[in-house]
């Protein structure tokens, strides 16, 4: 996780290699549950949320090495792409006020996110994965195509659950 992918073709022997490093990993994890040598103990809980940073008009910026520079925080952490990034907590034993302990973290690590990112003239969106476009054409009279992008997908921002069409410069009609 994390690591750039350049390549876009695999032959059947990078399946094969992959295939055989994925047996070698479950087969590790099996002697390990064999041996016990996963600590037992009471429930714990903690959190990895995915965000995105969207500029100005609420589109992807590649931003994140410079975002992350800026935080410098080891709970804020790259996502798979340059305009991702992910919020994680240490795990907290699951009892008393665990989960409102885990709430004031992601508030305290959403408002450094959110401060980091408007001194790059960006702005965090906690989502997992930015809906795909879904393109309306229409014929005007003129003969132009008219594009809307169009989300039924919402995003949460602490403390409030918004249609991400509402989140600024995300919706947009134009031309083509």
């Amino acid at each position: 996780m994390g690591q750039e992918i350049q390549q876009r073709e695999f032959t059947p022997r990078d399946f094969e290699a992959f295939a055989a490093r994925l047996r070698a990993e479950t087969d590790e994890l099996q002697r390990w549950l064999e041996l016990d040598r996963f600590e037992q103990c009471d429930g714990v809980a903690g959190f990895e949320l995915e965000a995105w940073l969207l500029d100005r008009q609420g589109r992807p910026t590649a931003n994140n090495d410079r975002f992350l520079r800026e935080l410098n925080n080891p709970l804020i952490v790259p996502e798979l792409a340059a305009f991702n990034f992910e919020i994680n907590n240490l795990p907290l034993p699951l009892h008393g006020d665990a989960l409102r302990r885990m709430h004031e973290e992601l508030d305290s690590l959403w408002s450094l996110c959110s401060y980091a990112a408007a001194r790059l003239e960006s702005q965090p969106l906690m989502i997992g994965t930015l809906p795909k476009k879904v393109y309306e054409r229409s014929r005007s009279t003129r003969g132009t195509s008219a594009i809307t992008w169009v989300s039924s997908v919402s995003a949460f921002v602490p403390g409030r659950l918004a249609p991400l069409g509402s989140v600024r410069g995300w919706r947009h009609t134009g031309t083509t």
